[in-house]
């Protein structure tokens, strides 16, 4: 399905460019594909571990790039700003180390953190659109703020407590 519907069938293609993070089951480390196959490796880092089966790639096993780059945020290089929207894990019965639930790390990096964001999930979809419109409010609260931090919270009235 991705081959049929992706513009373009390679990463040198795309207009924009792009990096995709697989966990290498193997060699347990994340893996940035910047080139080749686009299809085949949205297809690993699609690859949610208990949902979806690894995907081959070269050889090796790959799931999703989330496995061990929780924050998406590998493939950055270290000099482009980055600004990540840190989501904190709702998963009382998961046991995950620090270092995957930990706010990341590196140079030009802002983190965003809205509290209290609705929380769509495969099974219930439903509240996405009040997510997204939270969300909304909350970015704009942000931008209305002075930027002088590298962790910028946000409570906008919607999400009072």
């Amino acid at each position: 399905m991705l081959r049929h519907w992706l513009p373009v069938s390679s990463f040198e293609d795309c207009r924009v460019p792009l990096a995709v993070s697989a966990f290498d089951i193997v060699g347990r480390r994340t893996r940035v594909f910047a080139e080749g196959d686009l299809a085949a490796a949205i297809h690993a880092s699609c690859a949610v571990p208990l949902m979806f089966q690894p995907v081959w790639l070269q050889g090796r096993p790959y799931l999703d790039g989330g496995a061990r780059d929780w924050a998406g945020i590998d493939g950055m290089p270290n000099d482009i700003p980055v600004l990540y929207h840190h989501l904190p894990l709702r998963m009382p019965w998961l046991s995950l180390p620090g270092s995957l639930i930990a706010l990341p790390t590196r140079p030009r990096l802002k983190t965003l953190r809205i509290p209290g964001l609705a929380r769509p999930s495969p099974n219930d979809l439903t509240p996405g659109a009040t997510a997204f419109e939270q969300a909304r409010a909350g970015m704009a609260h942000l931008l209305s703020q002075p930027a002088g931090t590298d962790v910028l919270e946000a409570k906008p009235p919607s999400l009072a407590a």
